[in-house]
Formats: C-alpha cells, structure tokens, sequence
C-alpha cells in the first residue's frame, strides 16, 4: 500500500490541496468519483459535474488515493489500488474550437464569470460556486467558453478544470 503525504515544504501541496478541493459523496459507488487519481505526475478528480487536474513536480506512485487527511499544511493520501478504471479525460480538458477565452483570477472572480455566463447560450447557465473554487487558488485562468453546452475549460500553467453546464 502506498501513501503520499505532502507537507507545507512540498512544492505539490498547493496543487494537491486544489484538486481535492472537489468534495466527494460518502454514499458513491464509482470510483472515479470515490477516489483521486495518480498517474505520470499529474493528479485528478472529479466529482461528475466537474473535474480539477494538475501537474505534480514529484514523482509519486500512480493509482487510485483516498483522503484521509486534508489541511493547508498537511495532506495524507493512502493507496487503494491501481485496478479500476478512470475515465479518458484527455478530450474533455482540449477547449473547443472555436471558443471565447476569457481570463478569470480570484480578485476579479464575479466580473469574469459573468463574462462567462454571457459568453454561453442561453439555455446553460454554470455554477458559480464550482466556477469559485476553480480560481480561488490565486492563479491566473484563462476560461475556454464553446457552444450548445460544452464544458467550460479553465486553464492555468499547472492547473487545469472543467465544469459541466447545467441545462435551463
């Protein structure tokens, strides 16, 4: 069984400590849901409606991970295997051509989404909570908008998120 654990002096900490920002159901039978994903230094998660992944400058052993412990100091992943299956998300995380691009940071985080929403078609609207949590890591994104209800992709230099749109 392996365990990660990232402490205040790993430069993953942060990009770990957003990807599992994704808050994940207890009662969930899928698990790519249930767990985070490690695989050629990069980790990802998903909660169905939405999906943070991220560059890791270690080199940690790829499989499936569940939190156990999760603080800005500290997080600690143990293994539970690498024999389920993750979904392909390489497509999904590829913006749509064409797209509006937008730039979205913390300190202008209505401002940019409301960009967003008038860049979508009119019957999807986005969470904007989702929309939040995505830039509230203080790095900078530049939000990838396509049409008929496509994901809206978010992506930053290590950091990469999709969020699904609701239909209206």
């Amino acid at each position: 069984m392996n365990k990660i654990e990232l402490t205040k002096e790993s430069k993953d900490l942060g990009n770990v400590y957003w990807v599992t920002s994704i808050k994940k159901a207890k009662d969930e039978v899928r698990d790519h849901i249930r767990y985070v994903y490690v695989k050629d230094n990069t980790i990802t998660s998903t909660d169905g409606e939405r999906l943070h992944h991220a560059k890791l400058e270690g080199d940690y052993p790829g499989g499936f991970y569940v939190v156990v412990k999760r603080t800005r100091s500290l997080i600690i992943m143990i293994s539970v295997g690498d024999d389920f299956i993750y979904p392909d998300f390489t497509d999904i995380i590829k913006p749509a051509s064409p797209a509006t691009k937008i730039p979205a940071c913390i300190e202008q985080v209505h401002g940019a989404f409301a960009d967003v929403i008038r860049a979508m078609d009119k019957k999807h609207a986005l969470n904007f909570h989702y929309f939040e949590d995505v830039v509230n890591c203080n790095d900078m994104f530049i939000v990838s908008v396509g049409d008929n209800g496509t994901a809206v992709i978010l992506q930053g230099d290590n950091k990469t998120a999709v969020i699904m749109p609701m239909r209206i």
